[in-house]
């Protein structure tokens, strides 16, 4: 164990600069000379992404040892079951150490504000008490272990568009209700040893060095006492960073930027003070990392794999089912889509895991020895339709009655560093789809998809399941729902809209200002509100049994309220349900969302059993932030306590008084803003001068950076012109798949293209492995901003005075 106190009065100014950084892409930087070790990070959070070799800079594609698939969080959240997401984390957390790693980076809260963002299938919900209760689950599992986690990425990251640039511009109050809760849940009932701060800006400040996320609410308010480590590559001034709170910078800067911190410390820009916090914080890490008495479970691939079938069942949702399933095993099974035999279990980018070959659902197939017939259909890595491969699927579908369409997003369409650029199926598909329907086939269609679609066709489907990205054992969990040994069981942690043009963020998403203009009305917030019709509302999911809701009693308690009634299973099917509980406010002072998700469980019933289910409500499902007085309070009057099985299937309500908490005036909505009713809203969008009101500030429009005026945060996207800056932004695009091993994807070079423009100009010298220094980097801004000889110059130099490797 570490004596921290004598330790950082023996520690060096240097020496203290330099452990607050990465050695490699995963390592701090230990200090031999008091032997004070590194710890060890990789990437999570679905499984253990621990390179075969780490060395310096963003190795995103680095060739990974081979690790449990598990369910991505999009079908985690699914599952509304927090004891089998623990068990997830235990597995997690067994297998991390089993890897010699120390901190496994995840999981991920951030809301799902829009359908679209590309990362969605890494985060859990729209909505945060479900977010965040899963979060803990998770973080209680696998830190149990003795492995730490990484809550991320705080906060407010909810687009991948230029996600190290783009401001989330957002007011107070929708800022602590929605996009901070579910960290602020996971804190209060995980503690998780670190917690990973966003590339993005939050209100105009960047979230490495946002004091007021990082230290005034995180620390001051929720006792955070954990260490706080940078996205990779998210640092833009390190000393402002120390001084904000945030602890290690990921992954090394070559040292550049230790340099910076030491130097503000000697010119008294920066007191050591704050150094010395971040290096015993660090120290705090490092002795529960590498000195707890926490006593793991031995490592069990089998029970990992087990794990992870039991999360993929639960984790996949029947959305629609007019009576075809569940299938007959012994009746010849026409199945049509690539998926089926080439599966896809995961998203794109630095959460992939390298696994054993994974079994397809024609493999699942014939380890039961259940009789198919397979066509392939479409290509998944193309979006233009094969009348070759239409042709044959439409043959030898000719003598069926129902038809398994095995469909869903190609791998290209969910990935880090970029956004989904519509939420439809790529247009092979529905062109299969529309010809299988035209042949008189009842479809069923199984899904492959990190975050919704939209179905123009449902009306003409028969069954629709949706898998999420079920992780390496999917295939065995969708051959045992759509035969029927096991009920669905998972429901919706994310609205279905109709259309894109009905997400309520949609007019202000991928922008680098991002105005959150639609305030509390995300996901079914909104859509609730404004009685907005849905594909499929939050919550929502079937099964091949019934339930039956009774006997609701709500007894207020000093904290809240509890909440019974009794859940009976009356169908023919052992089952299991995730009951909800909303809760309506008065909405008199302030505006609020018609429902709010107050609480949830989820019960397992055996054919014919009833149980009596309670659920306790804390205060804060009576209370929203008051900006004036900086404090949840409760706003007195009338509660509709509801409890249903999603959020548009209402079975109970009551009633509750509660008395007010609020001191003076408070805050208070205009009668006539857009916010008191919601259904108002036009395709326009929020009128500014409710927005204005709600954000409490004007918002100065986004002007992209011209000649003169680009620096290091300014993405290889907004380089524009004929001049230099043009070329160099076209050659990074065009040659950005060519930093990848020669093994790489087609996927994954398409993801590096359309990442490219995204990247900051910081990126190139943080993420080099020293190849660029900040000299020859700052040489080259120089030079883009009309400087030209000045910069060139400047860039030469730096390259001779560059350190040799």
């Amino acid at each position: 164990m570490l004596d921290i106190e004598k330790i950082i009065t023996e520690l060096t100014l240097e020496e203290k600069c330099s452990m607050l950084s990465g050695k490699s892409s995963w390592e701090n930087v230990p200090c031999d000379r008091l032997n004070i070790p590194s710890v060890w990070l990789a990437d999570g959070p679905h499984g253990v992404r621990m390179e075969e070799a780490s060395s310096g800079g963003l190795n995103l594609f680095t060739k990974s040892k081979i690790a449990t698939c598990f369910p991505t969080a999009s079908a985690m959240a699914s599952t509304w079951n927090t004891e089998l997401v623990k068990s997830v984390g235990e597995a997690l957390g067994a297998e991390a150490k089993n890897l010699e790693t120390n901190i496994l980076l995840g999981p991920g809260v951030n809301i799902k504000r829009h359908p679209l963002c590309g990362r969605n299938f890494e985060y859990f919900s729209e909505d945060p008490l479900l977010a965040g209760k899963i979060a803990a689950a998770y973080i209680n599992g696998v830190q149990s272990q003795g492995t730490g986690t990484s809550l991320k990425h705080y906060a407010a990251n909810s687009q991948e568009f230029c996600r190290h640039s783009s401001d989330s511009i957002i007011d107070e109050r929708t800022l602590r209700e929605l996009y901070l809760t579910a960290f602020e849940i996971a804190v209060a009932e995980g503690d998780p040893w670190t917690i990973m701060c966003c590339y993005n800006l939050v209100n105009g400040v960047q979230g490495s060095e946002n004091e007021y996320l990082l230290n005034d609410i995180l620390r001051e308010e929720w006792g955070y006492k954990g260490v706080v480590v940078s996205d990779w590559g998210a640092v833009y001034h390190r000393e402002k960073g120390v001084k904000a709170g945030l602890d290690l910078e990921m992954p090394n800067s070559n040292g550049e930027t230790d340099k910076e911190v030491e130097a503000a410390v000697k010119n008294g820009t920066l007191s050591e003070e704050f150094v010395d916090k971040c290096i015993k914080r660090l120290l705090n890490l490092i002795n529960r990392c590498l000195y707890n008495a926490i006593e793991s479970k031995p490592f069990s691939a089998e029970k990992s794999y087990e794990t992870a079938y039991k999360a993929a069942l639960e984790g996949a949702i029947l959305l629609k089912n007019d009576g075809v399933l569940p299938l007959k095993k012994d009746e010849p099974v026409y199945i049509v889509g690539e998926f089926a035999k080439v599966p896809r279990i995961q998203g794109l980018g630095s959460s992939g895991v390298s696994t054993k070959p994974v079994a397809s659902l024609l493999d699942s197939l014939d380890a039961v020895d259940i009789p198919y017939l397979y066509s392939q259909g479409f290509e998944i890595d193309s979006e233009k339709t094969s009348n070759k491969l239409l042709g044959q699927a439409v043959t030898n579908t000719r003598d069926a009655k129902t038809v398994v369409f095995f469909g869903g997003l190609p791998p290209v369409y969910e990935a880090e560093g970029f956004d989904r650029y519509n939420m439809s199926l790529p247009q092979n598909q529905i062109t299969l789809i529309n010809a299988l329907i035209n042949a008189g086939k009842e479809i069923i269609l199984i899904l492959v998809n990190g975050s919704p679609v939209v179905l123009p066709f449902i009306d003409k489907l028969k069954a629709v399941l949706t898998l999420n990205l079920s992780g390496e054992k999917g295939s065995f969990a969708c051959r045992d729902l759509i035969f029927g040994d096991a009920s669905p069981s998972g429901k919706t942690a994310e609205t279905y809209p109709l259309a894109q043009s009905d997400v309520p963020s949609d007019l202000n998403f991928q922008t680098m200002h991002a105005e959150y203009k639609e305030g509390l009305f995300v996901g079914y917030r909104y859509y609730d509100s404004a009685n907005k019709p849905v594909l499929f509302p939050f919550g929502y999911g079937l099964s091949y049994t019934e339930f039956e809701y009774s006997d609701l009693l709500v007894i207020q308690t000093p904290k809240g309220a509890e909440v019974t009634f009794t859940l009976k299973n009356i169908g023919n099917y052992d089952g299991a349900e995730a009951a909800q509980i909303y809760v309506k406010a008065p909405g008199k002072r302030v505006y609020a969302p018609v429902h709010e998700l107050r609480g949830f469980t989820k019960v397992f019933l055996r054919q014919g059993e009833s149980k009596t289910v309670t659920v306790e409500l804390n205060s804060r499902a009576f209370e929203y932030y008051d900006t004036v007085q900086k404090a949840f309070v409760c706003e007195g009057g009338e509660y509709t306590i509801e409890v249903g099985t999603s959020s548009r299937n209402i079975k109970l309500t009551a009633a509750i008084e509660k008395e007010s908490t609020l001191i003076g005036e408070g805050t208070k909505t205009p009668e006539t803003s857009v916010y008191r009713d919601i259904s108002k809203l036009t395709s326009a969008g929020v009128p500014d001068a409710d927005w204005k009101a709600l954000l409490n500030r004007d918002v100065a429009p986004y002007k992209p950076p011209k000649k003169g005026e680009y620096d290091f945060n300014t993405s290889i996207g907004e380089l524009r012109g004929f001049g230099l800056a043009s070329i160099f932004r076209v050659i990074s695009v065009l040659s950005a798949p060519l930093v990848l091993p020669k093994d790489a994807t087609k996927a994954n070079k398409f993801m590096a293209r359309a990442a490219a423009p995204n990247m900051p100009l910081r990126q190139l010298y943080l993420g080099s492995k020293g190849v660029v220094s900040k000299g020859m980097l700052e040489g080259l801004i120089l030079a883009f901003n009309g400087h030209f000889f000045k910069g060139i110059s400047g860039l030469l130099k730096a390259m001779k005075n560059k350190p040799q490797k």
